[in-house]
């Protein structure tokens, strides 16, 4: 009768699992670090290698452009998925006069940036793809690569015509609610003073816009009200009342 030890012998594997074994551990050795997490660079928005590599962005020539001093009905901060779809659904709700804010040259967020040879989304692109049925894409593989991911952005932006009013290579410095005037006041690291009724998603300046779900919820509901024409003055005083918290994101969508 076999035996467990017989079964994994190296006369029946064909090689000395023993001996492998400790050859993987020699090979693990090699690439443990003493310093190990901090070898990381920790990037900030200070540091040399977000001034070299996502200011100066090394896929686009810098554009040159005057300062803009315009009011839209509303500013979303970021070009990728969540500001796209913001956008989007806007649109359909029959708000055209959206501008989106983006910091790289073109619509797309990460997968604008990321472009290593090989790179592709490990989720199937049937579910990772915005707005395939809107724009009447079918994905041509399974876990797309990243060139295809990036076209469907673009895709995106001409479908609903997003890249009208866009401005891209900017940076935002600034977001401030003018109460006298019931709007926003986005400033921009290129002069820009552009004025809001409403702004929404999303940028990495500003972490508070995302701290937790119950604030996610928050500004669904006030997007969704004011899509429908229905936004209520007690909604809107709610929504004041929570910024004085700090972590809420619905203060940014009014």
């Amino acid at each position: 009768m076999a035996t467990k030890d017989n079964l994994i012998s190296p006369d029946v594997l064909g090689f000395d699992p023993d001996a492998l074994a400790k050859r993987y551990a020699v090979e693990r050795d090699k690439r443990i670090r003493a310093d190990a997490e901090e070898q990381f660079v920790q990037l900030s928005h200070d540091s040399p290698f977000t001034n070299k590599y996502l200011q100066e962005d090394p896929y686009c020539k810098p554009l040159d452009r005057a300062p803009l001093k315009d009011q839209r009905e509303v500013i979303v901060i970021g070009g990728g998925w969540v500001g796209m779809l913001t956008a989007a659904r806007l649109a359909e709700a029959g708000i055209t006069d959206v501008r989106i804010v983006e910091s790289g040259s073109d619509f797309g967020g990460t997968w604008y940036w990321n472009r290593y040879p090989g790179a592709q989304c490990d989720i199937e692109s049937y579910s990772y793809l915005p707005l395939l049925e809107e724009t009447g894409y079918v994905p041509k593989l399974r876990f797309s690569y990243a060139s295809e991911i990036y076209e469907h952005a673009q895709r995106i932006g001409r479908h609903f015509d997003l890249y009208k009013d866009a401005v891209f290579q900017t940076w935002v410095t600034e977001l401030r609610w003018l109460e006298d005037e019931s709007v926003w006041l986005l400033a921009t690291d290129r002069g820009d003073q552009m004025r809001a009724r409403r702004q929404g998603p999303k940028s990495a300046r500003y972490q508070s816009l995302h701290n937790d779900q119950s604030d996610r919820h928050a500004s669904r509901q006030c997007f969704e009200q004011r899509a429908s024409g229905s936004a209520s003055a007690g909604r809107r005083q709610d929504s004041t009342a929570r910024t004085s918290s700090g972590s809420s994101w619905s203060r940014y969508l009014r």
